[in-house]
């Protein structure tokens, strides 16, 4: 579990939202800064968001539940296939 929350954290750490956060903190208020990465994070989440929301209405109108139930679960499974082998085949 620490290990897991270690790595988490160090992945995230260079992270240019925090570089950014880090930078308005230093000549803002922690309320100032706490609203602004709060509202970028929202902002750009939600651009994601609305993307992934108009090809899903317009590819699932096209595409049949199964097809995509299959793909998922093909793409789940060569995913999970290539960390394993990636992580009994690395020297570290």
């Amino acid at each position: 579990m620490v290990t897991a929350a270690l790595g988490f954290v160090l992945a995230e750490l260079g992270d240019k939202t925090m570089l950014a956060t880090v930078a308005l903190a230093s000549s803002g208020g922690p309320m100032g800064t706490w609203a602004g990465a709060t509202a970028g994070t929202v902002v750009a989440d939600a651009d994601a968001d609305a993307v992934a929301v108009v090809l899903g209405h317009r590819l699932g109108r096209r595409l049949p539940t199964r097809v995509v139930r299959l793909v998922a679960a093909a793409s789940f499974a060569v995913v999970g296939v290539v960390v394993l082998v990636a992580s009994t085949t690395s020297d570290g």
